[in-house]
């Protein structure tokens, strides 16, 4: 493994527990497992900015318009539904 690689797993590893994850799979590869998986559940945009948070290195400028969600909101989506990208404001508890 690389050297960018083994700092992105340790990046991986502190994000994964400050937000109780139990498992992260790859989903990215022809050898992956995952055949399908919603986007909310696609932690990669904010394993990136983590990533680029910790080594100090900028995050490139977003098109205009658009929104990283800084963590999966988990929701369900019933089969057969059109899905929509979930907010990334959170709701008052």
């Amino acid at each position: 493994m690389n050297r960018i690689g083994k700092k992105m797993l340790a990046v991986l590893d502190k994000y994964a527990k400050e937000n109780a994850f139990s498992v992260v799979l790859e989903a990215g590869t022809e050898q992956s497992n995952v055949l399908w998986a919603t986007e909310a559940v696609n932690i990669t945009p904010a394993l990136v900015a983590a990533y680029n948070a910790e080594s100090g290195v900028a995050a490139p400028p977003k098109p205009a318009g658009t929104t990283t969600p800084t963590k999966p909101t988990g929701a369900k989506t019933p089969a057969g539904t059109a899905t929509t990208r979930p907010s990334t404001t959170k709701t008052p508890q």
